[in-house]
């Protein structure tokens, strides 16, 4: 078991425990772990910009291209000053 796991384990909503596993499963282009994993970051936190383009990431891979500029305009909108998510709504466009 990792660290990330184990750590998981005893809390399952750890915030960056989160954030790690949706990224390396995002790597690994593991479609439904990164969407899940976005998912319990925006339960806790439903207009993180980071949880949000995980999210659109997740949708992207999954060949969602709607949902994902759906959650990226959801980033932008909550989150103006993000220019993260902007950019990446913009090369959507």
């Amino acid at each position: 078991m990792s660290e990330i796991e184990a750590v998981l384990q005893n809390n399952p909503e750890h915030q960056e425990a989160l954030r790690m596993r949706g990224s390396l499963a995002l790597a690994k282009k593991n479609v439904t772990q990164v969407i899940a994993d976005a998912r319990s970051l925006l339960s806790d936190n439903p207009t993180s910009p980071y949880a949000l383009r995980l999210l659109a990431r997740g949708h992207l891979l999954n060949k969602e291209p709607n949902l994902a500029r759906e959650a990226l305009a959801k980033a932008v909108k909550a989150n103006p000053t993000d220019t993260a998510s902007q950019l990446e709504l913009g090369r959507m466009q």
